[in-house]
């Protein structure tokens, strides 16, 4: 075994002194070449294109993922402006609706306010020929008065005047 060893020893140093270990061509390269080739098809066969038909699957599942999240974010950006548009569309509806309902209102307070108008313009008219027919039945009741008076001083003087010519006539 000591013979064996320093063979070994003797090829080590023997490589180390060189730099590499020289390269016999024989029947084994030979048989390594063969070995290596079956080893590449065993491994292309069994490992190689398995696992590259599972990586395309995957990468086609990962893309066919990313392409439904993509038409998922699509729709919901769709659906985002179409909400957005109808939002729109109920704003501008409720501000022409709240425009519409104050002009109507504003319609309807100018009917009142006419209304108002007239009512007023009727009670202030039935008003002045109430103060007339009041006047003018004032008036007649004066009249009548003043009559009256008038021919009480009248007959009071006439009686006064009577009564001085007799006291005149009897002196």
């Amino acid at each position: 075994m000591t013979a064996a060893n320093e063979t070994f020893i003797e090829r080590l140093t023997n490589y180390i002194s060189i730099g590499m270990p020289p390269i016999q061509i024989n029947g084994t390269l030979i048989i390594q070449i063969i070995n290596l080739l079956v080893l590449m098809f065993i491994l292309q066969r069994f490992f190689f294109k398995p696992l590259k038909d599972v990586l395309e699957k995957r990468e086609a599942i990962i893309k066919g993922h990313l392409n439904e999240a993509k038409e998922s974010q699509d729709r919901a950006e769709a659906a985002l402006k179409m909400i957005e548009g109808e939002l729109a569309q109920a704003k501008q509806k409720a501000s022409s609706a709240l425009s519409d309902l104050r002009q109507q209102g504003m319609a309807e307070q100018m009917k009142i306010v006419e209304a108002a108008k007239e009512q007023g313009s009727l009670l202030i008219e039935k008003g002045v020929k109430e103060i007339e027919k009041s006047a003018s039945e004032a008036k007649k009741i004066l009249l009548k008065d003043a009559e009256m008076v008038a021919s009480e001083i009248t007959s009071k003087m006439f009686s006064s005047a009577k009564t001085k010519k007799e006291k005149t006539a009897k002196a």
